[in-house]
């Protein structure tokens, strides 16, 4: 059993590496050993609950948040921490995907999709 979350999880992944990311309602993300199910990192810095999230093929792992965050984050894999906070949703964030070309795509309750530059 994988223990450590505060408030209700609302979703989880395989990470390429073997290893688990799971979010929640507590405003956090955790990354697990699979074999264990050892909580490795607590990547924390939303404001509000995660909605979502996943990795991209470099190994970052990219989070959304609902009110008030409205923020999207670039999160390091390797040493867990944000290496950029995504600003301009004035909702909540639903979902997020890459595209071919590498940009992000994301929509928000706002009524509006946005594109950003996963290098910049």
């Amino acid at each position: 059993m994988l223990e450590g979350h505060t408030g209700f999880v609302t979703g989880a992944l395989a990470l390429a590496d073997g290893r688990l990311l799971s979010w929640s309602r507590d405003k956090a993300l955790r990354l697990w050993e699979s074999q264990t199910g050892v909580c490795l990192a607590t990547l924390e810095g939303h404001a509000g609950d995660v909605a979502g999230a996943l990795e991209l093929p470099d190994g970052r792992l990219l989070s959304w948040a609902e009110w008030p965050d409205l923020t999207l984050r670039l999160w390091n894999g390797k040493s867990n921490t944000c290496v950029a906070t995504l600003q301009g949703h004035t909702s909540h964030i639903t979902g997020a995907l890459l595209l071919s070309d590498g940009r992000l795509l994301s929509w928000s309750w706002d009524k509006t999709l946005r594109l950003w530059n996963s290098q910049t």
